[in-house]
């Protein structure tokens, strides 16, 4: 995500909330199912509040009229994901992927097929691979 030369012109923050108390305390509201479509939504929707707020204070900075000026373009994504662990998983492993920006929520999904047999890393790297 930042192993691009000027990364901090795009992205203005990266967080993992990874416990249940992170999610948790990051959302401001219980997070009860962490891996699914609306969990995906609203830390996506999270990421995307936090984004207008760092513009917003970066323009006034600037002396912007925060007001008046055109905000550069917010983009809040979130992925959540259920694969390989060092434990058996009753679903399938999965992904939910969700891009908040002020004109709605896109989302994508995506099932891995547990008879792959996959390393931990291997599907860690297919899911970065969906969210960049």
């Amino acid at each position: 995500l930042l192993g691009v030369p000027g990364a901090s012109k795009t992205v203005l923050e990266a967080t993992v909330p990874y416990s249940t108390t992170a999610l948790s305390m990051w959302l401001g509201e219980p997070a009860k199912s962490a891996c699914s479509a609306q969990m995906a939504k609203r830390m996506a929707h999270r990421a995307f509040e936090r984004a207008v707020q760092i513009l917003e204070r970066e323009s006034e900075e600037q002396g912007l009229d925060v007001a008046s000026s055109e905000l550069p373009v917010a983009l809040g994504v979130a992925c959540t994901a259920s694969i390989v662990s060092n434990r058996v998983h009753r679903g399938e492993h999965r992904c939910y992927i969700a891009a908040w920006r002020k004109e709605g929520c896109t989302m994508y999904h995506l099932e891995l097929d547990k008879e792959r047999h996959r390393s931990r890393l291997d599907e860690e790297a297919i899911v970065s691979r969906l969210v960049i």
